[in-house]
């Protein structure tokens, strides 16, 4: 059998997402994400964050377009977990590959 105290917390998520045209066919889009601590069986998952950011350039009379963009840019989007029992306590740091930069062409016909 197994059984466990009551756990409480207060947390809460935040996306704050930003659009503009910078003129001359210019376009910059950006998104930051911050995950609060929240509980799991075994613990607590620890706050997170996330800053995306992408500039798009419109070529071609409109028909194609040159961009940039990436994820993650601080490389700061880990999975940071703190598990603790009467006999141990564990802390673990798991990275993802979500640190992703593109470059692109796209032509639309």
């Amino acid at each position: 059998s197994f059984s466990q105290d009551r756990q409480e917390i207060f947390t809460g998520n935040i996306k704050w997402n930003l659009q503009m045209d910078l003129g001359n066919g210019y376009n910059w889009q950006s998104t930051a994400t911050f995950l609060d601590r929240d509980i799991i069986p075994q613990g607590i998952i620890k706050e997170r964050f996330s800053f995306d950011a992408g500039l798009r350039k419109s070529i071609q009379d409109g028909n194609g377009e040159l961009f940039i963009n990436a994820s993650d840019i601080f490389n700061t989007f880990m999975l940071k977990t703190e598990i603790s029992d009467t006999n141990f306590n564990f802390d673990a740091i798991d990275y993802f590959e979500t640190q992703v930069f593109r470059v692109g062409y796209t032509y639309r016909f």
